[in-house]
């Protein structure tokens, strides 16, 4: 990088002799072996639910949508192509939101305009109650339903569509058991048993598909790899319904770094299941997820990695650097998480701070996870540093499975 630079009068870096206005920044280069919990955990953010949940390729989904006919009255179902991008103003403000926030927004947005037109057959006391449907069917008697509130009409049947699915499979309660194996911790704070995780997982196992059964194993193996047996570990393969090649995908984690039984606790293994469970071995303070909802309350390892960068006390001894890295701030940050009552009770958002100081860069070879872009938002919203995450790709859960079985 510095023979590029230097090779190039139009390249520049930030406090070299001419450009003194703002700190250097620090580039961190991660590989995806550093943590390979997150991308198994169940996301409830909206752009991760579609990816995870529903059928999306090249940033595209098709649904089945009402459409009016040349009357204005007969209705038909025809396929409708979204492209979710950038393009999308509803999708770059919705997407990094957790999906009953989502629906909140959506429904607010769709109430105001129905209570406004007062030619609606709907008054304006009874539109606080509708569902999805009856706003969807609201709206198309509306003169403005095509032109105004065609996209907050596909993002209420998308996220609707999000909702069915997550019903189905009941991933309340699958979440709520993947939280409690990845934090250590069950919703009201209490350390379960490890024999009751166990248990719990053998109950919850047949009524899984298999992506849910592979995701659920992986997700205890990784979490409570230096307490379980193999014993343990054979016991759950046996009756969790899974073919000999499903049971490879478990067992190719020993590839990509997880590696079963007791581990040197000076090596770079254990300080990220240290920062799995919460407790950190270089760290000030314990970071949490800043979700407000308790489905959401596990934080991935770079949430921990971020807020050592913001607050300049990265572990020069677990990340060598080439140059020397800022010197350290004092003090210590306090737990970002808020404790709920509810998994579903949302508190007051937080406001953004202007950015300042040298930006604070990451590159995640082999993809990063929609927790890892929803903590760098957190880390960001919450500092004074800029962030700049990028990698090889995203990857959705699916596609990391689909990885490990190549792993071989």
């Amino acid at each position: 990088m510095n023979k590029f630079v230097g090779a190039s009068s139009d390249w520049w870096y930030h406090c070299d002799a001419n450009h003194t206005l703002r700190d250097r920044s620090t580039l961190l280069i991660l590989d995806r072996t550093e943590d390979t919990l997150s991308p198994l955990m169940h996301e409830f953010t909206y752009q991760a639910m579609v990816n995870d949940l529903l059928r999306i390729k090249d940033d595209r989904i098709t649904y089945k949508a009402d459409s009016l006919g040349e009357d204005g009255v007969t209705e038909s179902k025809t396929d409708k192509e979204v492209l979710l991008n950038d393009n999308d103003e509803v999708w770059v403000e919705l997407r990094g939101k957790h999906i009953a926030d989502v629906i909140q927004t959506l429904s607010t947005r769709i109430r105001d305009v129905v209570n406004s037109n007062s030619g609606t057959v709907y008054a304006k006391d009874s539109g606080k109650n509708m569902s999805l449907d009856q706003m969807a069917s609201a709206l198309k008697s509306l003169p403005e339903y095509r032109d105004v509130m065609s996209k907050l009409s596909q993002h209420m049947y998308i996220a609707h569509q999000c909702m069915e699915i997550f019903r189905k499979q009941n991933l309340l309660d699958l979440s709520d058991l993947e939280q409690t194996l990845a934090t250590g911790l069950d919703d009201e704070g209490k350390r379960p048993k490890l024999a009751e995780l166990i248990n719990t997982v053998q109950s919850t196992l047949p009524n899984l598909n298999t992506l849910s059964k592979i995701r659920l194993l992986g997700i205890l193996i990784i979490s409570q790899k230096k307490s379980l047996r193999e014993a343990d570990i054979e016991k759950l393969f046996d009756e969790s319904g899974l073919k000999a090649e499903q049971i490879q995908i478990l067992k190719n984690l020993e590839n990509v770094g997880v590696k079963f039984g007791e581990t040197d606790p000076t090596s770079r293994a254990e300080k990220f299941e240290n920062m799995i469970r919460g407790t950190r071995l270089t760290s000030t303070a314990k970071v949490e997820s800043e979700s407000e909802y308790a489905s959401s309350r596990y934080a991935c390892s770079l949430k921990s990695i971020l807020e050592d960068m913001n607050h300049d006390r990265l572990s020069v001894e677990q990340y060598p650097s080439i140059l020397p890295l800022p010197l350290g701030k004092s003090g210590t940050a306090a737990s970002v998480r808020t404790r709920t009552t509810s998994r579903w009770t949302r508190n007051e958002t937080r406001k953004k701070k202007v950015f300042q100081g040298g930006r604070q860069m990451v590159f995640l070879a082999g993809g990063m996870c929609y927790s890892e872009l929803r903590s760098a938002h957190e880390v960001m919203a919450k500092g004074e540093k800029e962030i700049i995450l990028g990698s090889t790709c995203v990857i959705s859960p699916l596609e990391f499975v689909q990885g490990l079985k190549n792993c071989n």
